[in-house]
């Protein structure tokens, strides 16, 4: 386990872009080079959620998702954190100006921030490969915590790509991100680290193919009896 302190996590932090100069144009740049609305809409297919339903958006960004979420099913309860507070202000913006009552909380997913079992659902988009090994189990292991008994948690980030051309794209992703960092992606191991910090019911849903490799869209169940 990775036992750094939430300072110095906070120290050695990386904005999704590298550089935080980067984030002003955090949306336009995802939503040209992964597809990001196709992706994040199709995440919520997957979720299914339905109105009461209390979600939290793993690592929200710029608050896409969670606003979107918010919209589609204004009777859900919404929470959403990041690791970024400048992506937040811009993801609270957002927030305001669709109208969507998201509840945004500055955080580190390896980190105990909210009490156990105060969500029934958590989704997660293109976050996991920012943390290397320890750091994506720890995550997932407090993310198995904050939800329900019978809880799902849906996924969307890179797997292992699907041919010789799209293995050669994601280079490009490994090299702005970290070959230490995006290895497990690479190797598409992101299921056997779900079973590793205690979901069960594990599925690999569907793949999606764009420019810079190949995502996989996943879910996982808390233990019911839990």
């Amino acid at each position: 386990m990775n036992d750094e302190s939430p300072e110095t996590r906070f120290r050695r932090f990386v904005p999704a872009l590298r550089f935080r100069i980067l984030n002003d144009i955090y949306d336009p740049v995802v939503r040209l080079t992964v597809r990001d609305a196709a992706h994040k809409s199709a995440l919520l297919r997957q979720a299914a959620l339905a109105p009461g339903d209390r979600v939290l958006d793993a690592g929200c960004g710029t608050g896409t998702l969670a606003i979107e979420l918010s919209r589609s099913q204004p009777q859900c309860d919404v929470t959403a954190m990041d690791a970024d507070p400048d992506m937040l202000r811009i993801a609270a913006r957002k927030a305001v100006l669709a109208h969507a009552p998201v509840r945004f909380v500055c955080g580190f997913l390896q980190d105990p921030v909210f009490r156990a079992e105060s969500f029934n659902c958590v989704l997660s988009s293109l976050v996991f490969h920012h943390l290397d090994r320890a750091s994506k189990l720890r995550a997932l292991s407090e993310l198995y915590l904050v939800l329900e008994p019978g809880g799902r948690i849906h996924i969307v980030d890179w797997g292992r790509p699907a041919g010789a051309v799209l293995q050669f794209s994601f280079f490009l992703v490994r090299v702005l991100d970290g070959f230490r960092v995006t290895r497990d992606n690479a190797r598409g191991e992101l299921p056997s680290l779900l079973i590793e910090a205690g979901f069960m019911s594990v599925e690999h849903r569907r793949r999606m193919n764009n420019f810079f490799g190949t995502l996989d869209f996943l879910s996982a169940a808390k233990n019911p009896e839990c």
